[in-house]
């Protein structure tokens, strides 16, 4: 099957929003989680089962049940259920008072660790240099998309005080997170070349490698406007030029825009075959 469905789909890019959201607050607030988002990405993973299980046996949602010991038993089967426990785990570490970075960001690594694992990287085994590689890019991509997008919900609004050392602070886990972004990047592009063998004359025509090249646009979108803010707004801010504020947020919203368009084309992109050598 080309395509999965609507429902795996969905809920992959609600997951992976969700993901990156904790992995930037957890960044940007120095390891502190906030409880409701880890329950809302709790209750989405536990969707998992039921939506991909039924995409998987190519039956309705509501025929899942009987045939959940059968998927259980599968590869999906057991990452979900080690998923659960990472869940379990991170939720009751952000219920704490005292939060614990070491304990939060051992849950998230695990977690990116299994959201890769659910994917098409799976198929090279869990073990597998293609599996770390690709849960550094996960990893990578939701601490520049996740920071982006909690610091667009806390002040864009204009229901905070702007902190400029927020501000610079998230534009150095931009830069980092985007040199890490584009090693591990270039490294499952490569891997996915070799996969299509004689077929890699046509790769970017194929399904895969063309929402592949629209989510390329996506990210060199929000690399242009991240490096607009970092080079030419933020020493404005440092300088408390009129205005700088405002031109920071704007292009931060767009950033944040153009990583919903990311968001979809990564599920799209889990949820669609690639091109493969016979």
């Amino acid at each position: 099957m080309e395509w999965a469905g609507p429902g795996p789909f969905a809920l992959a890019a609600a997951l992976d929003a969700l993901t990156a959201l904790l992995i930037g607050q957890w960044l940007l607030d120095r390891g502190r989680l906030g409880w409701r988002l880890a329950a809302l990405a709790g209750l989405l993973f536990l969707l998992l089962l039921p939506v991909n299980g039924a995409g998987m046996a190519g039956i309705e949602i509501t025929a899942v049940i009987p045939a959940l010991p059968a998927i259980l038993s599968t590869h999906f089967g057991f990452t979900w259920l080690a998923g659960i426990v990472v869940m379990a785990c991170l939720i009751s570490v952000a219920l704490r008072q005292q939060p614990d970075a070491r304990l939060s960001g051992m849950a998230l690594l695990a977690l990116a660790y299994l959201r890769a694992c659910t994917g098409h990287v799976a198929d090279a085994g869990m073990l597998s240099l293609a599996a770390l590689v690709h849960t550094l890019h996960l990893l990578a991509a939701g601490a520049w998309a996740g920071s982006v997008l909690v610091f667009v919900a806390r002040y864009g609004f204009g229901q905070r005080t702007f902190d400029a050392h927020a501000a610079r602070r998230l534009s150095q886990i931009a830069a980092w997170a985007l040199l890490l972004i584009a090693l591990s990047g270039a490294a499952n592009v490569w891997r996915m070349l070799n996969m299509a063998g004689p077929m890699v004359s046509g790769f970017w025509q194929q399904p895969w490698g063309l929402i592949l090249k629209v989510k390329l646009l996506f990210v060199g979108i929000a690399v242009f406007l991240g490096a607009s803010n970092r080079w030419s707004v933020l020493p404005a801010l440092d300088l408390q030029q009129s205005g700088a504020r405002q031109r920071f947020l704007a292009l931060l919203w767009l950033e944040a825009l153009a990583f919903v368009g990311v968001f979809v084309c990564a599920a799209l992109l889990g949820a669609t075959s690639p091109p493969m050598a016979m």
